[in-house]
């Protein structure tokens, strides 16, 4: 029952940051095309054609919601007249993919934690909601807060909880 009633929250989040994220795409100028393509074809950007394609068969373990801003940060650091397209990633070796994942984290930070005072935001609940690898805890916890190094020295005794 417990599980049924947190995944629910978890589907509806998802589903608002999703018409977030969504109304920026279109803010961009982007088209979203949806198709149902083998598991392993990956999301595409083509930013010369200002269009996004996202594979609903994929495998990806991330949810689409988050491949969508990675591939919104492909088009926003691409050059528009480049004939480049970009695959959906979530490996950070190439600098293209690093920046795409960075700036999806970011865009998602400043949505679910704009409001929250540091000490009230956890990084863990972003890594969850989106099934990111824990290669990007350090990228996840940069963007969730403000400052990261004050939670060094944060003392539970000294807040009302």
């Amino acid at each position: 029952m417990n599980e049924d009633y947190f995944e629910n929250l978890k589907n509806q989040q998802l589903n608002e940051l999703e018409e977030t994220i969504d109304n920026k795409i279109f803010d961009e100028g982007l088209e979203i095309k949806y198709v149902h393509g083998p598991e392993n074809d990956p999301d595409l950007i083509i930013p010369a054609r200002s269009l996004m394609i996202i594979n609903k068969n994929s495998n990806a373990a991330q949810p689409i919601v988050y491949r969508k801003g990675h591939e919104l940060q492909h088009y926003l650091d691409a050059d528009p007249l480049s004939i480049e397209v970009y695959e959906y990633s979530p490996l950070c070796k190439r600098q293209e993919e690093r920046s795409a994942n960075e700036g999806a984290i970011k865009t998602f930070a400043n949505i679910l934690y704009a409001y929250l005072p540091n000490e009230a935001r956890d990084w863990t609940n972003m890594m969850d909601l989106f099934n990111l690898p824990n290669w990007y805890d350090q990228m996840v916890m940069d963007a969730v807060y403000d400052d990261p190094s004050e939670l060094l020295a944060y003392n539970s005794d000294n807040y009302l909880i």
